[in-house]
């Protein structure tokens, strides 16, 4: 349930940061405003940037507890530092997959008046 949990979360997080490559609605600025889609796209920037120094950090903390303890420990906080990447590496990558994945289906979804 975690799991899920988080990949809903990157998946939400994700649907407003695909590339305004496709056929944008003509008035985003009217339909949103220009200041808040700004506003958006810097937060999602952030979140993205934020998540890469948390992760590295902790993953830091981890190993360093892990020397100083158990030899199993050491192999546990590796462990917990891959999936932390992984997921670290999944919240920059897939806004670009799910961009190619829709204009190689031919699914018009209309960007989302960010650019």
């Amino acid at each position: 349930m975690k799991k899920i949990k988080y990949i809903f979360i990157l998946c939400l997080m994700n649907l407003f940061s695909f590339s305004n490559k496709a056929m944008a609605a003509p008035n985003c600025k009217t339909t949103i405003g220009g200041d808040l889609t700004i506003f958006i796209k810097d937060l999602f920037d952030m979140i993205k940037w934020i998540a890469l120094a948390v992760g590295i950090a902790l993953g830091m903390l981890d190993f360093f507890k892990a020397i100083t303890g158990k030899d199993d420990d050491l192999k546990k906080a590796a462990q917990k530092f891959v999936k932390r990447l992984i997921g670290i590496v999944a919240l920059f990558i897939l806004p670009v997959i799910l961009d190619w994945v829709l204009d190689i289906s031919g699914i018009d979804h209309g960007g989302t008046c960010l650019e």
